[in-house]
């Protein structure tokens, strides 16, 4: 995997095997944080959000909520 890969919602969504609403979920709950998990595309638009693969594959590991 690349390091510092930023992905869609869509395909970290199908990666992960999880809802966009799940990632929702993550994000409203802090399990991912803005600017280190996850980053908006365009800055001044709420739509089209990034994230960072490697970093979400990696908090969820710590928190116990993906198995490898």
């Amino acid at each position: 995997m690349k390091t510092n890969q930023w992905v869609s919602t869509k395909v970290i969504a199908e990666y992960l095997e999880v809802s966009e609403k799940t990632l929702q979920r993550w994000r409203t709950s802090g399990l991912l944080k803005l600017g280190i998990h996850w980053r908006r595309k365009f800055p001044s638009t709420k739509r089209y959000l990034l994230y960072n693969l490697e970093l979400v594959e990696r908090v969820l590991i710590n928190a116990g909520s993906l198995e490898l």
